[in-house]
């Protein structure tokens, strides 16, 4: 596990911390200043415990790398490939976005067998990169041809 990717784990623990002293204030809030039964604060309290980590897991999704993807990096089997369709390239981003794992479709072209359409997942920064056609050698699992990505640099 990289540095980047503890220090987002972490950031994401303390969050969800932050989240739940919060909730725990607006639990006592609501049955000291408001006089509202328990029940209602429980309610408020098992509501959000329930909706803040689905909200928060599909905010950091992108971000996670694929627990595949330093296999295939590494070991993968390499191959030339050629972008057919890469809908990222050209849209507005922020900085901070370019940390995002993407997806392109490809047609990978081993020379040992027939060409085969796939999708290439690297990040958001190696993605603007490639406009379609462009010819590039990716690693691919011959076990499991739909996880491809570049190769490490």
């Amino acid at each position: 596990m990289s540095r980047k990717s503890i220090l987002e784990a972490l950031l994401l623990l303390a969050y969800e911390i932050a989240v739940l002293l919060a909730l725990i204030g607006v639990v006592r809030w609501l049955t000291v200043y408001q006089q509202a039964p328990i029940y209602r604060a429980a309610a408020f309290l098992v509501g959000m415990a329930l909706f803040v980590p689905p909200l928060m897991f599909a905010v950091y999704r992108p971000y996670i790398v694929p627990v595949w993807l330093a296999g295939v990096q590494a070991q993968g089997k390499a191959a030339p490939a050629e972008v057919v369709e890469n809908k990222v390239i050209g849209s507005y981003w922020r900085p901070q976005d370019m940390g995002r794992y993407v997806e392109i479709k490809i047609k990978v072209k081993p020379a040992d067998q027939p060409a085969f359409q796939t999708r290439l997942i690297c990040r958001l920064d190696q993605a603007q990169n490639l406009a379609q056609g462009a010819a590039l050698t990716v690693r691919y699992d011959p076990q499991a041809v739909e996880r491809a990505a570049l190769p490490l640099e």
